[in-house]
């Protein structure tokens, strides 16, 4: 019979440390890659919108790339992160402006380690990004309800807390490899 085995974060790697209330709530982190699908041209495009009216924003970008020549002067960008735990925990909100993704995996690990979550509308963020539960869902390429729902987090630090800690709680609930063990997914006793 078929055996369905989920995706999993490994929650052991990927925690809360920083208490989400203690995080500077003008901080969003991004992925950056040079691939279209994973549209951070819209996801640039937006946090430079904000950016104007929150001078005092922190737009964190990682990525494999070198850094991008073309990142705005104060954007802050990582390369190769040796410590992804931390970046995520020093961050209020995590950014996934993504065309199109299969299960994807950094919106699921910064909602491990307690970041609030804006991300496109799309099939691979929907096994746990759920409307105004989980996460702020954005059309993907709409630069302007991207920047309406980053923003609804910039000003409301009482949703931010609330999604975060309902985001944290569902990974970890329901995506924790610690709680998978093969032996009994496929019917064995564990001797």
């Amino acid at each position: 019979r078929p055996v369905y085995f989920p995706n999993s974060i490994d929650t052991q790697k990927f925690f809360i440390n920083t208490p989400i209330a203690d995080r500077n709530p003008l901080s969003i982190l991004m992925l950056y890659s040079e691939e279209p699908r994973k549209g951070t041209q819209y996801g640039i495009a937006a946090l430079e919108n904000l950016k104007h009216d929150f001078p005092q924003l922190i737009c964190t970008l990682f990525g494999v790339y070198k850094k991008p020549r073309q990142l705005p002067p104060w954007a802050v960008y990582i390369h190769c992160p040796q410590a992804l735990n931390t970046v995520y925990n020093q961050h209020a909100i995590f950014f996934s402006p993504s065309l199109a993704e299969g299960w994807a995996l950094p919106p699921a690990e910064a909602m491990a380690a307690g970041c609030a979550l804006v991300c496109t509308q799309i099939g691979g963020h929907a096994d746990y990004a759920f409307t105004n539960e989980t996460a702020l869902l954005v059309e993907p390429k709409n630069i302007q309800d991207m920047v309406h729902k980053l923003r609804r987090l910039l000003n409301d630090k009482l949703m931010r807390i609330q999604l975060a800690e309902r985001g944290h709680e569902f990974i970890t609930k329901h995506f924790s490899s610690r709680d998978f063990n093969i032996g009994n997914l496929l019917g064995f006793e564990e001797k």
